[in-house]
């Protein structure tokens, strides 16, 4: 998994496929690697770190809003669309 910030404070999980799985010439219909949201997981404050753990599926974000979060990551295996968005996954939030 492949995981992004961005300046709206929105966080993305790509679950990215293998590398035989993609036709870079055409249009990829396998959407197994469509992502997951955390909407404004920052208070709509932009992104400025992200850092997972070595082992775990852990994951510590970094905002704008002074705030630091402690998310738990799904397991790849346990994405589906109707499970996109893993607001519950927030274990802890370190307010400044």
């Amino acid at each position: 998994m492949v995981v992004t910030g961005d300046a709206s404070g929105t966080i993305r999980g790509w679950n990215v496929p293998s590398s035989g799985n993609i036709d870079p010439y055409g249009v990829n219909k396998d959407t197994s690697f469509s992502c997951l949201t955390w909407d404004e997981a920052h208070d709509k404050e932009p992104i400025w770190d992200l850092r997972s753990h070595p082992t775990e599926s852990l994951l510590l974000s970094a905002g704008a809003d002074a705030n630091v979060a402690l998310w738990q990551l799904p397991k790849p295996h346990l994405m589906d669309s109707d499970n996109r968005n893993f607001k519950n996954s927030l274990i802890a939030r370190f307010k400044r």
